[in-house]
């Protein structure tokens, strides 16, 4: 066994070779040599004292003396393993099942000792899996394999093929570069909605605290954090018929009476009341086509929080979030904006000032308070939507000036609230 990588063959579960490859791996170091030699080597090849070696010792000299014998013998003892083979259906099941996901996007995998970015080896899969449900030559499940890709490579790719072959070609010959960036571009958006989810989790437990039986660790948002504990957060009234009254107070975030009790969720009339005539916005153009997909996407990742307390002081941040990004700029497709909870879904024949269905604004037709009105931004952003996705433009007169607040009365960007034109609209 000179020079042998062979281990000594046991002939148990503690061998890391089945007893077949052990087998072959023994021919293969016999190579040309005759079946007298193969016949004294092969106990060296076994452990002493294993369950082989006492197997062997048991065998009559003549089957020992006999490579033919003593293989079949082999076999008998330890006969092969039987693999089940995979039927049509499986192999169509897994084809359906095997899916692309965004986060593996722009990574690397080992196979056979190499590096393969994981979109090349989902492509190496699927092939394999088409050939086995015998569906290769042919269109069946292409359709569907395409619409479970991820945007970034679906959209660089044709909507229909002749053949499988051609669907993974065009896969597996997406610019690597462009996965890269698209991919990095996702993780970045994944990172900052864990922070953002951090956040809340970390101010709901502030929320908890609020009666003072536990401290508040000193952090860059501990002011915040201080009057947050401070606060007894309670949700809005229902907005449907009637609103209630705001509460008194410059700040939400300070203390407008005994108890602890603050008014977060009601915002000062006064960084409403300022009203002047302005003329008519820009009007958005309606969106086809590509534009029109990519806003309807972004829409889909705003994430519009419950009417809870945590979620409204998710929402609270979501605004803050929003203006770090984009700053103060004129509303657009490109600008995204978080929706206020239990407010009415963007283009739903809402009240843009409210943001709630069964009436419009339309000659000030919304009764609602100004403390229950959206922030600025948000009936901005729910015109351009509308206006985006309709048919025809809307007509929208501009007729609202308010301070850069959010819904709750925090400045944007500092503690001075800066004065700015905005939009409130007809929504006819």
């Amino acid at each position: 066994m000179a020079g042998s990588t062979l281990e000594p063959f046991n002939g148990d579960d503690s061998d890391v070779i089945t007893p077949q490859d052990f087998m072959r791996r023994f021919l293969r170091e016999m190579g040309d040599k005759k079946d007298e030699v193969k016949v004294k080597q092969f106990k060296n090849y076994l452990l002493s004292g294993g369950e082989a070696d006492v197997w062997y010792r048991d065998l009559n000299a003549v089957v020992r003396a006999d490579w033919g014998q003593t293989e079949a013998a082999f076999e008998l003892k330890w006969p092969p393993m039987i693999v089940v083979k995979k039927a049509q259906t499986e192999y169509e099941t897994e084809l359906a099942d095997t899916v692309l996901l965004e986060k593996d996007l722009g990574k690397k995998e080992t196979v056979l000792g190499r590096e393969v970015w994981t979109h090349v080896v989902w492509v190496d899969k699927m092939q394999k899996l088409a050939a086995g449900a015998k569906v290769a030559g042919g269109t069946m499940y292409i359709t569907h394999a395409r619409r479970g890709l991820p945007d970034i490579i679906k959209d660089k790719i044709h909507s229909t093929f002749k053949d499988w072959a051609e669907f993974l070609t065009a896969v597996r010959e997406v610019d690597i570069e462009h996965i890269r960036d698209g991919a990095e571009k996702l993780r970045k958006e994944a990172e900052k909605q864990k922070a953002v989810e951090a956040r809340i989790a970390q101010l709901a437990a502030v929320v908890e605290r609020r009666d003072g039986r536990a401290a508040v660790q000193a952090s860059p948002t501990s002011g915040i954090r201080a009057q947050l504990t401070n606060a007894r957060i309670s949700a809005p009234a229902q907005a449907s018929a009637r609103w209630p009254t705001p509460a008194a107070g410059a700040n939400p975030f300070q203390n407008a009476g005994g108890g602890g009790q603050g008014n977060l969720f009601a915002a000062p009339h006064a960084l409403y009341a300022a009203q002047a005539p302005r003329a008519p916005l820009q009007q958005q153009q309606p969106l086809e086509g590509e534009p029109r997909r990519i806003l309807l996407a972004a829409i889909g990742r705003i994430t519009q929080h419950p009417d809870t307390d945590a979620g409204r002081l998710a929402h609270a941040n979501q605004q803050q979030d929003w203006f770090q990004v984009h700053g103060n700029v004129e509303m657009s497709v490109n600008t995204p904006y978080p929706l206020r909870p239990r407010r009415a879904p963007l283009n739903s024949g809402e009240c843009f000032r409210c943001g709630l269905t069964g009436h419009t604004n339309f000659r000030h037709g919304c009764e609602a308070p100004p403390e229950q009105c959206l922030s600025m931004k948000e009936q901005q952003w729910r015109r351009v939507v509308t206006q985006a996705l309709k048919e025809g433009p809307t007509v929208v007169c501009a007729v609202f000036a308010s301070w850069d607040v959010d819904d709750f009365g925090r400045p944007f960007g500092g503690d001075e609230a800066r004065f700015e034109d905005i939009a409130d609209q007809g929504n006819a």
